[in-house]
C-alpha cells in the first residue's frame, strides 16, 4: 500500500510523525441526519511515531488538499445527534517512545443542508481557532474577518468535487497555553469524488431485459412522488424501466427489452439512462449502460455475460 505521507512535517531522522497506513473506502453517499447505516460508516487507519508529550490530532473534512481547505460537511459518530454536536473529532494519544496506531471508526460524513453551510462553515472555522489558541470567544474583528474569509471561498470554489479526511497534529505548549502544530495535514484519498456519485450496478444487461439494477444515491432517500428511469440510445429508441422501489440505498429497477439495431459484428450497444422526476442536480446527466447481445454469441461468451451479471 502506498502511504500517503507528503503533506506531514518531517522528524530528524527524515520520517513523517503522523501518516495513514490504512486508507478510508470510498462513500456512496453522506447523510443529512442521525443515521447509523453500515453502507456510510467511515474507517481509517493513522500511525504517530514517538512523542515525549502527549499529542492531539485534529480529524476533520476537506474539499481539496493543495491548498488545503475545509468542507462544510462534518465528520460527525455514529448516532449523533443534529442539534448538538463537535465541530471535530479530537483524539488523544499519549506520550511514547514506540509507533502508536490508532483506528478511527464508526464515524459518517455528515452533509449539512444547503442554506445553512456558509454558517456551519464559519462555526466550523471559530472552532477551530478557538481550540488551537485556547480562547473562550473570538473578538469582534477577529469574528469579521473569519466571515470575510468565508465569502471569499464561497465566491472564488474551485474545488474538484472530491472531499478528503484530513488529520493535523498538535502538542500543548505550556509556556504559552495554546496548541503548537507538531505535524502537518496529511490527507486520506478521496473519500467521495462528484463524478462517481452515481453508480450503476449493474452497468450491464442483455437485450431481453428483466434484469434488476441499481441507482446508487449520494444523498438520503428522496421524496419522488413521480418517478420516472429512460433509457435511449442515439438512434432515437426509447424505453422506460419498470418495477422501481426506492430504499436507503438507491433506486433498483427492471430493463426493458432493446430491440435496437445491431450491426453483424456488435456483440453490445451502448445506450443511456436518465432519472425523470429527481431534484438532485447530480443526478440530472445521463448514465450509460451497456446492452449486452444474447443472440448469435459463442457459448464461453453467453456464460460470461451470466457470470457478470450475477457477481455485482
Amino acid at each position: 500500500m502506498l502511504i500517503r505521507m507528503n503533506f506531514a512535517i518531517r522528524s530528524n531522522d527524515g520520517y513523517p510523525r503522523v501518516y495513514i497506513i490504512d486508507e478510508p473506502q470510498p462513500l456512496h453517499k453522506f447523510i443529512s441526519k442521525s443515521q447509523n447505516q453500515h453502507q456510510s460508516s467511515l474507517q481509517c487507519k493513522i500511525l504517530l511515531r514517538g512523542c515525549q508529550q502527549p499529542v492531539f490530532i485534529m480529524c476533520d473534512v476537506y474539499s481539496q488538499t493543495n491548498p488545503p481547505e475545509l468542507s462544510h460537511r462534518y465528520l460527525v459518530p455514529r448516532n449523533f445527534d443534529p442539534t448538538n454536536f463537535e465541530a471535530f473529532p479530537i483524539i488523544s494519544l499519549p506520550p511514547t517512545n514506540d509507533v502508536f496506531a490508532y483506528t478511527l471508526k464508526n464515524y459518517h460524513i455528515y452533509n449539512v443542508p444547503k442554506k445553512k453551510r456558509k454558517h456551519f462553515l464559519i462555526s466550523k472555522l471559530r472552532s477551530k481557532i478557538i481550540w488551537e489558541c485556547q480562547l473562550d470567544s473570538l473578538m469582534q474583528e477577529d469574528d469579521r474577518i473569519l466571515r470575510s474569509k468565508v465569502e471569499y471561498l464561497y465566491n472564488h470554489n474551485n474545488c474538484d468535487g472530491k472531499v478528503y479526511l484530513g488529520f493535523t497534529a498538535y502538542i500543548r505548549n505550556p509556556d504559552t497555553n495554546t496548541m503548537e502544530l507538531y505535524a502537518d495535514t496529511i490527507f486520506s484519498q478521496p473519500i467521495y469524488d462528484i463524478r462517481n456519485s452515481i453508480l450503476l450496478d449493474p452497468c450491464i444487461g442483455n437485450d431481453m431485459g428483466g434484469s434488476e439494477h441499481l441507482l446508487r444515491l449520494n444523498t438520503v432517500k428522496p421524496y419522488v412522488p413521480e418517478l420516472r428511469i429512460k433509457l435511449y440510445d442515439k438512434n432515437g429508441w426509447e424505453a422506460y424501466a419498470y418495477d422501481i422501489r426506492i430504499d436507503e440505498k438507491g433506486f433498483h429497477f427492471k430493463i426493458p427489452p432493446f430491440p435496437g439495431k445491431w450491426h453483424d459484428v456488435d456483440e453490445n450497444c451502448m445506450v443511456y439512462v436518465e432519472i425523470i422526476g429527481l431534484e438532485i442536480s447530480s443526478m440530472k446527466r445521463a448514465i450509460k449502460f451497456l446492452y449486452k447481445r444474447r443472440f448469435g454469441l459463442q457459448s464461453w461468451q453467453n456464460d460470461l455475460g451470466t457470470f457478470l451479471e450475477d457477481s455485482v
